[in-house]
């Protein structure tokens, strides 16, 4: 059996939050932004590990440490194409030194 580490970081942002209501074609289109600064608190991503059935066998396991400070973007936009339909299309990054990550997300959304 194996004895499970924990782990804890903390992780502190400062930024803003922006949205905009604006109309398309009759048809209301919220734009979202946000732009922050991160930073990781983390100095050693080490955990320590072992096995409960075998004492002793205690061993370091090294994770990489992520960035000290990052960009945090988000770009989003929701069509309401009538009360039941909407679209929502969204970006989000996070932009560090030596490490960067991007996701993105569709939805099309219908609510009775």
């Amino acid at each position: 059996m194996y004895r499970a580490p924990t782990a804890n970081d903390t992780r502190s942002e400062l930024g803003g939050r922006f949205d905009d209501l604006t109309m398309v074609s009759g048809m209301p289109l919220i734009l979202r932004g946000r732009l922050a600064w991160e930073h990781d608190w983390v100095d050693n991503p080490a955990l320590n590990a072992g096995f409960q059935s075998l004492p002793g066998s205690s061993f370091i396991v090294y994770g990489a440490a992520p960035p000290k400070d990052s960009a945090l973007t988000t770009a989003g936009a929701e069509l309401h194409i009538n009360s039941n339909w909407s679209l929502l299309g969204k970006f989000d990054g996070d932009f560090g030194s030596g490490a960067q990550t991007y996701s993105g997300s569709g939805t099309v959304r219908y609510t009775w």
